[in-house]
């Protein structure tokens, strides 16, 4: 019943067999899936050309699911010279100038929206796409809007009482285990309703390029 689904799972080696088969026909099916693209090449503001586009070489997913896929996106961050994460790229491109990406989760936004593939403008410090107006800074970036994590997300407790289980489900974001997900109990005994995904747009896993880039540093620690 999700809106759409972000994954952070880069398919780059698959083989013919019949397992493959079967994940492109489950993504082909549900038709809401996003699959990330970054580049390692991407590090820093000094890497915007003239056109306000970061360019650098593409990993991608294997064809055999890419092309199944509802639409890709890009997962680059960039690292300020103090080592804070305040910036997302508006969008990356690969050095021949054939490819262009937006950040994975406006794809997924707008397609929970019901504007699966709209025109994209930008103009001055704006990005326009379909009915989102993104303010951009003077680097072409899209800066990150910290959540108030305390406010904005739940992450469920093991054995929490009904009414803090109650309280945290009223709040946007909720983490939840893999368990949870695939409709399973977290922990023993733990018999709250399962989570239900109706009409929201599901990240699996934290989406950010590089494997050893699971951890950042923000303006709160």
């Amino acid at each position: 019943g999700a809106s759409a689904i972000v994954l952070d799972i880069l398919y780059e080696r698959l083989t013919d067999d019949e397992s493959d088969h079967a994940l492109a026909s489950a993504i082909q099916e549900a038709g809401n899936v996003f699959l990330p693209e970054y580049s390692l090449q991407i590090r820093t503001t000094a890497d915007v050309d003239d056109h306000g586009v970061y360019r650098g070489r593409l990993e991608r997913s294997h064809p055999l699911v890419r092309e199944h896929a509802a639409g890709t996106g890009h997962i680059n961050v960039l690292v300020d010279p103090d080592g804070i994460v305040r910036r997302i790229p508006a969008r990356i491109g690969s050095p021949d100038g054939t490819s262009q990406q937006l950040p994975v989760g406006i794809g997924a936004v707008l397609l929970a929206m019901g504007v699966p593939r709209p025109d994209v403008v930008v103009t001055g410090n704006e990005l326009k796409a379909g009915p989102l107006v993104i303010p951009l800074d003077d680097h072409a970036c899209i800066p990150i809007n910290y959540l108030d994590f305390d406010r904005e997300v739940y992450i469920r407790p093991p054995f929490a009482p009904d009414w803090v289980d109650a309280e945290g489900r009223r709040k946007p974001i909720l983490v939840c285990s893999y368990q949870e997900a695939m409709g399973l109990p977290p922990t023993p005994g733990d018999d709250r309703p399962s989570v239900d995904f109706q009409n929201k747009v599901v990240v699996v896993a934290g989406p950010v390029q590089g494997s050893d880039a699971d951890v950042h540093s923000t303006p709160f620690a």
